[in-house]
């Protein structure tokens, strides 16, 4: 497989943070292209027209990421690097992270200005759920109902993922398995259905496989 690992959230996070009298409203989002992180953008300073600073800064892509960060205003390289670092820090992919500041009355200075937007990018992604996804193959089963009750959890510490179950004339399942996984699982299948002709491929694909 040439997919590789991925780290990024699940939906949207937010936070808060006063440093000094400033506010700094931090928002973080999974996206999948430039175009849809800019979309975004657009929408946060419509919402905050009055705020001092949107700055942002995001990640995207797998293989070769697009990276891009903005101070907005803010003396250079104080706030939209420091926001990227963070992410690189975290290994994180696919999201952008935008850190809106009102301004409070007192200069915290460029030392102070870095650590509070990378302080206020920690702060939401410590609100986020965070995810793995890694490249898996996909697979098809079907399993009797009485078949079904026995092997469910033998599937599941075998490292299979059930990705879709529909109960019907038969358990219709979508199966994603890692490639250490897979001798495991079709062993365990094999002996239960009593057969060889088990796991039909259905493509490879990422699959959600660990929470941090």
């Amino acid at each position: 497989m040439n997919k590789k690992a991925y780290t990024t959230i699940d939906g949207q996070a937010e936070s808060l943070l006063v440093i000094h009298k400033s506010r700094f409203i931090g928002f973080a989002v999974n996206v999948a292209t430039a175009e849809e992180a800019n979309e975004t953008l657009e929408r946060i300073r419509k919402q905050y027209w009055d705020a001092t600073h949107n700055c942002y800064a995001y990640v995207i892509g797998h293989e070769n990421p697009l990276e891009k960060a903005s101070d907005d205003g803010e003396p250079g390289g104080t706030a939209g690097v420091p926001m990227l670092e963070v992410l690189k820090k975290n290994g994180l992919t696919d999201i952008l992270v935008v850190s809106t500041r009102y301004f409070g009355g007192v200069k915290l200075g460029a030392g102070g200005l870095t650590r509070a937007y990378a302080a206020s990018v920690s702060e939401t992604l410590g609100q986020a759920n965070i995810v793995r996804w890694e490249p898996c193959e996909i697979f098809r089963q079907n399993v009797e109902y009485d078949i079904w009750a026995r092997i469910e959890p033998k599937l599941a510490a075998a490292g299979a993922m059930i990705l879709e179950q529909a109960y019907l004339d038969t358990v219709h399942l979508k199966i994603g398995l890692l490639e250490e996984n897979k001798p495991s699982v079709i062993a365990l299948l094999k002996e239960a259905l009593k057969t060889d002709d088990v796991l039909e491929y259905m493509a490879t694909d990422y699959a959600k496989v660990k929470r941090d």
